[in-house]
């Protein structure tokens, strides 16, 4: 910084900027059309897409963060929210991870009015979602894909196919869950 300021005469940081942008309006346009389109789709399949159909090479975080642009960060927590048939007064529960505690996700959940149920980050036992990748797991047993692609569509079959009630039903048992976790004093319990 010191010999910054005796060839410059500043100290000041000047704001670079940063790679230049691959997209142009009309990429970013069938981005966003893509992930409202199908709500299920991942950044990584709208990339491979724009790849195949638009021959324009871009990263699975310039399709993230256009969605983000354009308002539809969580796009997939409100729409759960109608299917779980939640009523008034839910909490989103995340774990802390950094993806969640970001500026925009922050921003998100103000501008949405989320309250946020405060979690511990290493929690595993409380966290609904271990819980269901489980039922997953007891599903996918004595099923035998022969390679990456059919685990994959397997898995998500498996997934997609997931009866909501069984969602619901991990849902409805956080309350119960927090009460024995307070009860033994933050030590394991049956869950």
């Amino acid at each position: 910084m010191i010999k910054k300021f005796e060839m410059t005469g500043s100290a000041e940081v000047k704001r670079r900027p940063g790679p230049t942008r691959k997209t142009t309006t009309l990429i970013d346009r069938i981005i966003v059309r893509k992930a409202k389109k199908d709500r299920r789709i991942s950044a990584v399949k709208i990339q491979a897409q724009i790849k195949t159909e638009h021959s324009v090479d871009i990263s699975e975080s310039t399709v993230k963060r256009q969605i983000n642009e354009q308002g539809m960060f969580g796009r997939n927590v409100l729409q759960s929210v109608k299917k779980l048939k939640l009523k008034k007064g839910w909490h989103y529960q995340h774990d802390n991870d950094p993806k969640h505690n970001s500026i925009v996700s922050r921003a998100w959940i103000i501008e949405k009015k989320i309250k946020v149920l405060q979690w511990a980050p290493y929690s595993p036992g409380l966290n609904p979602i271990e819980h269901l990748w489980s039922e997953v797991e007891r599903q996918l047993k004595g099923r035998h894909p022969s390679n990456l692609e059919e685990l994959e569509e397997t898995v998500k079959e498996t997934w997609y196919g997931m009866d909501p009630e069984i969602c619901a039903k991990l849902v409805r048992s956080i309350p119960n869950r927090l009460r024995k976790v307070k009860k033994n004093c933050g030590y394991p319990t049956k869950y």
